[in-house]
């Protein structure tokens, strides 16, 4: 069977598109989920099914935004572990915003080969300083997705501050922040 110039350059041309997937199998990719900033903490939830570190572990870098070298001095660090099921299967890491600092940051997620190429950032964030909270006062983040400060008073925060926590699932993030500033038990 001959085939015209036309048609082996028609084939050839769509080769790489005839063979490539045409969607993502659940849970093949590595991504993260979610990240956000709490009143102390950030916290990135990531999907990692094959993270290609070989035998070297992995782990989780916070560096400034606009770096590139990822040998320079990071802020904050964890041990990440693969996710192992498929779908929603994430795993979380968390870090202390006092020990981050104030300032536009990223998360790399690298190898522990010695050579730090990321296999995963995260977006952008940015850590500010908490504003002062009168006495009696607690200043806590308005949500996960608006972290605009607020403040509350530590006399009246139960009053369904914190109904939420009660449901299963519930972020009790504010909840504990508040009760740390104002001196309650957790």
């Amino acid at each position: 069977m001959h085939l015209s110039n036309t048609a082996v350059l028609l084939l050839g041309a769509l080769q790489p598109a005839l063979g490539a997937r045409t969607f993502d199998t659940i849970g093949d990719v590595n991504e993260v989920e979610s990240q956000y900033i709490t009143t102390d903490q950030t916290v990135i939830n990531y999907h990692a099914p094959n993270h290609g570190c070989g035998g070297y572990r992995a782990w989780v870098g916070i560096w400034p935004a606009d770096v590139c070298d990822y040998f320079g001095d990071y802020k904050a660090w964890d041990w990440v572990e693969s996710t192992k099921g498929f779908g929603y299967d994430f795993n979380t890491v968390k870090f202390s915003n006092n020990e981050i600092g104030v300032g536009k940051f990223k998360a790399a997620f690298v190898c522990e080969d010695g050579r730090r190429q990321p296999w995963l950032v995260s977006q952008p964030f940015t850590i500010d300083k908490a504003p002062e909270a009168a006495p009696g006062q607690c200043v806590y983040r308005a949500s996960k997705r608006n972290p605009a400060w607020k403040t509350i008073q530590c006399d009246g925060f139960f009053d369904g501050f914190c109904d939420y926590c009660r449901l299963p699932f519930g972020d009790c993030d504010n909840c504990d922040a508040c009760k740390s500033q104002c001196g309650l038990a957790n």
